[in-house]
């Protein structure tokens, strides 16, 4: 397959929306997606356009039974009941027809469960450029209980035969047992530094990925992170192809959510305590929870 490839990950609610919309626009020979193979709300038009790309079988019929999608690949990696080549090989069977299809010289994925199946992803496609997107903890929650359906009645994931992950699949002792009591703030603060962990310690082995911070990248008048993000999808060795950045389109914001949850300045002690507990030791290494107003509320 004469392509080349740039993945997009992280846990979501990062700017990956805004990346599978918008990169193609900035790099004007790649096709750029979000999500290409997800079973959508969104519009039955969608839904019916993915039944065309990808099959009845991948998109429903393999789903509701279980047997296809990347968040199945990811969980059986980290739940260790899927084999390094299996995994390989599934992937190829996901993607290759779908990339080969496509005109463009460079595809551009943003999908956020590839952080449970990097090492696979980079043994499938060895040349691909993988970009992983972490952001700070307190706000990441946030984001996700004011954008809901996650570890809630309506979880849109379990509505077929997939589940969340949790520790006692993936062999985390340390909060196996008390994975049943916990709530929707608490899971969240668990899946953070299950998910980021995944991307900061393959990104310290992997030379042809780039971590990056979601705060560096978006609110900020500083465009150098992005452009570098861009620079770096379009760098293909022999293939470097043109990117134009256009600061107006940067600006502007994709799926975001209203305020219902506040932010952590108006959290109680008990769930800075309970943050800190899932992420601090991975918050510190990316240089989060300095502040002495954060300090001051742990030790409230």
């Amino acid at each position: 397959m004469d392509k080349d490839l740039a993945f997009v990950v992280s846990g979501g609610r990062t700017g990956t929306t805004f990346f599978g919309n918008n990169l193609s626009r900035f790099i004007p020979d790649a096709f750029s997606v979000h999500e290409p193979d997800v079973v959508t709300q969104k519009s039955r038009r969608l839904l019916m356009k993915r039944i065309g790309d990808f099959g009845l079988w991948h998109m429903i019929l393999g789903r509701a039974l279980g047997q296809t999608g990347i968040r199945l690949l990811a969980e059986k990696r980290l739940t260790g009941t899927g084999d390094h080549d299996a995994l390989v090989a599934a992937i190829h069977a996901h993607r290759d027809r779908y990339f080969s299809r496509l005109d463009k010289p460079l595809i551009v994925e943003s999908y956020s469960q590839w952080f449970g199946v990097l090492p696979q992803l980079r043994a499938a496609y060895p040349n691909a450029k993988i970009v992983a997107i972490v952001r700070d903890p307190r706000d990441w929650v946030v984001s996700w209980l004011n954008h809901g359906g996650r570890h809630t009645r309506g979880d849109f994931v379990t509505a077929f035969v997939h589940r969340r992950l949790t520790p006692d699949l993936v062999g985390d002792t340390a909060w196996a047992g008390q994975w049943d009591e916990m709530d929707a703030f608490a899971k969240l603060c668990w899946d953070w530094k299950l998910i980021n962990t995944a991307l900061a310690d393959f990104a310290k082995t992997d030379t042809q990925t780039r971590l990056y911070k979601f705060e560096d990248l978006f609110g900020t008048e500083d465009d150098s992170q992005i452009r570098d993000l861009i620079d770096f999808v379009a760098d293909h060795g022999a293939r470097r192809y043109p990117a134009r950045f256009d600061r107006a389109l940067w600006g502007q914001k994709v799926n975001a959510r209203g305020d219902k949850v506040a932010r952590w300045q108006a959290w109680s002690p008990g769930q800075a305590a309970t943050l800190k507990a899932h992420c601090g030791p991975l918050m510190e290494q990316f240089g989060y929870g300095q502040e002495a107003p954060w300090s001051d509320l742990l030790a409230a």
